[in-house]
């Protein structure tokens, strides 16, 4: 009986996305995400950009995209675990941080001249690691801030996002590279980080069913955690 009145309040909850957003906490979600991979996409074609113009080297662009992706995604099965255990939006909001302090720290480091090669893929390296902190989070948010009969609406959101911030972020990147350099950009890009990061402070995480027994996975080893994940991704297919 309570199943088919859960069932029966499900179909008569509005479809609609003007009933999306009236969610509590979704819009700040949306413009945030909106943000974010703004700036994410702004800041790889920038990177390379900034490369090209300052080094004159095209083998080091590629080094720099590669020390951009790889390392974060050796990383995402531990990043996996951490945002299993802890907030999601902590760790989302660590990695904001970590991305604009890493851009503001690169425009420095070049405008004054003390950037060699080595300690440019170093930094880029580093502030990868936290990548699939924001990434990740962020996907996994939005069924969770939603309830069930208005999850595709939220995906449509969510591929709306995306694909905004593909066609947008190149544009700019273009634009103030153009006007600005590499190193006026990258301080916008941080802006943008800093403020998807203010859109989101305060927000709680929602309560999700089986966090008992998150927290008592806490007790166990990161990296056994992270091991565990990538064998269960890899013995299924479908993942």
């Amino acid at each position: 009986m309570a199943a088919e009145l859960h069932d029966l309040a499900q179909d008569s909850a509005p479809f609609s996305y003007r009933a999306l957003f009236d969610l509590e906490g979704f819009p700040r979600l949306a413009i945030g995400t909106l943000l974010a991979r703004t700036a994410n996409s702004l800041w790889g074609l920038t990177l390379v950009l900034f490369v090209l113009q300052r080094y004159h080297s095209p083998i080091l662009a590629g080094l720099a995209t590669f020390c951009g992706i790889v390392p974060g995604v050796i990383f995402s099965p531990v990043a996996g675990a951490l945002l299993d255990r802890y907030r999601r939006l902590r760790m989302i909001l660590v990695d904001y941080t970590v991305a604009a302090a890493t851009m503001v720290t690169i425009a420095t480091l070049a405008l004054i001249g003390h950037l060699p090669s080595p300690l440019l893929l170093g930094i880029i390296a580093v502030s990868s690691l936290t990548g699939p902190l924001s990434a990740s989070g962020t996907r996994t948010l939005f069924p969770i801030v939603v309830p069930r009969h208005l999850w595709d609406r939220a995906n449509a959101i969510d591929s709306g996002t995306q694909a905004i911030a593909m066609v947008v972020g190149p544009a700019l990147a273009g634009f103030g590279v153009a006007l600005v350099g590499g190193e006026g950009t990258f301080l916008f890009t941080a802006s943008l980080f800093v403020a998807s990061g203010a859109v989101l402070f305060g927000m709680h995480d929602p309560a999700t069913p089986g966090q008992e027994v998150v927290s008592d996975a806490k007790r166990e080893s990161l990296f056994r955690s992270s091991w565990q994940a990538l064998g269960y991704v890899l013995r299924n297919p479908t993942l």
